[in-house]
């Protein structure tokens, strides 16, 4: 993340981290109190314009509701798109490995296995894989993105694709439960490739193996799981917050 700073009227300045947007906005300040419904006020228009400050201490746990439709809006949001400028929270990577623990996610103990897709974004992943490798986790990768890896002086163990059908094979891996967590990037439309993707994910959730599917997610994710342990994400009172 990025460091970003809020200027006040009176010119107060607030420093912070900055996700999302690159750039420069400029609107009223507003709180919302609101214990849940963060999902229909950040598309309200009545708030456009504004950077919004959330107060609740849990906002994102209960997720993002299905996309089902009503005089062809999603519900149950208030129009098709946000209307904030910015959006102020007390602690992103708190928040957002909170939110993922709170529905279920676990967090990786060793074994990562990761595919990258497309060159780009194997080249922007590769500091995170670094910052994996210098932490200890044992990082595995199917062959593509395995050499591209080693090329750059990080390790990787080659798992090979389930249409493949030679050892190493990721499937195994799954079966076997010798994964902690799977980064599955799409790479191409190619049938293969689909294919490939469709089996790995199916094969994951079978068997309860954490899935990552976008890479900013993946990023995100990386990013305050290095920078947090689990045991300091404790349950506070509202007055801790």
């Amino acid at each position: 993340m990025r460091n970003g700073t809020l200027i006040l009227q009176g010119f107060t300045h607030l420093t912070g981290a900055s996700f999302g947007f690159s750039g420069s906005v400029s609107g009223e300040v507003v709180f919302n109190t609101g214990m849940t419904g963060y999902v229909e006020s950040l598309t309200d228009p009545s708030y456009a314009g504004q950077i919004r400050v959330l107060a609740y201490p849990l906002i994102g746990n209960y997720g993002v509701p299905t996309p089902e439709t009503t005089a062809e809006l999603p519900e149950p949001f208030e129009s098709d798109r946000i209307h904030i400028v910015g959006l102020i929270v007390t602690d992103y990577e708190e928040a957002f490995l909170k939110a993922l623990l709170s529905a279920g996610f676990v967090l990786p103990r060793k074994n990562i296995l990761l595919s990258t897709g497309p060159f780009d974004s194997k080249a922007r992943f590769l500091p995170v894989s670094k910052r994996l490798q210098d932490r200890g986790f044992r990082l595995y990768a199917t062959r593509v993105t395995a050499d591209f890896m080693q090329y750059h002086d990080i390790r990787a163990e080659v798992l090979r694709w389930p249409l493949e059908s030679r050892k190493p094979n990721i499937i195994t891996y799954i079966e076997k439960k010798k994964l902690d967590l799977i980064i599955n990037i799409p790479k191409s439309i190619e049938e293969d490739d689909l294919t490939n993707d469709y089996i790995v994910r199916r094969k994951a959730v079978d068997f309860n193996i954490p899935l990552i599917t976008n890479l900013q997610f993946a990023e995100r994710f990386i990013e305050a799981m290095l920078h947090l342990k689990e045991e300091n994400l404790l349950v506070k009172s509202w007055d801790e917050y």
